[in-house]
């Protein structure tokens, strides 16, 4: 897909991806389950992410690993609910993605010490 997104964007275009990253501390049980739920082989960590990025022709522009917030770290926004937030209703209706939604929730927060996001800005040269 990388490939193809390189391929399609003009010279001198810009890919902007925010991705899912690993620790190597990941438990194994764990990382079996997100990937069997993601339906991936695998769940890269951020300098594999790099390196597909690279191998599939962009030059890095801007590249940052971020954790996922701790327990208490959301609190402000659960407090202080932000009106002009979207949420389409319609995504709940589906029992099966529901479900889902759910159970990657789940081992996010359970496993959020070693899961974080990468933020990418990248260039096709």
């Amino acid at each position: 897909a990388l490939k193809e997104c390189c391929r399609v964007l003009k010279k001198k275009g810009f890919l902007a991806a925010i991705e899912l990253v690993v620790a190597e501390t990941l438990p194994v049980f764990a990382k079996e389950h997100l990937t069997a739920l993601c339906g991936l082989p695998q769940v890269p960590s951020f300098n594999e992410w790099l390196g597909h990025f690279d191998r599939a022709g962009f030059s890095g522009v801007s590249a940052k690993e971020n954790r996922y917030p701790g327990f208490l770290d959301g609190i402000k926004e659960m407090l202080h609910f932000d009106p002009y937030q979207v949420v389409s209703q319609d995504i709940f209706t589906d029992r099966k993605l529901k479900t889902a939604l759910k159970q990657y929730m789940r081992l996010v927060l359970q496993n959020r010490e070693h899961l974080g996001f990468g933020t990418f800005i990248l260039r096709k040269d």
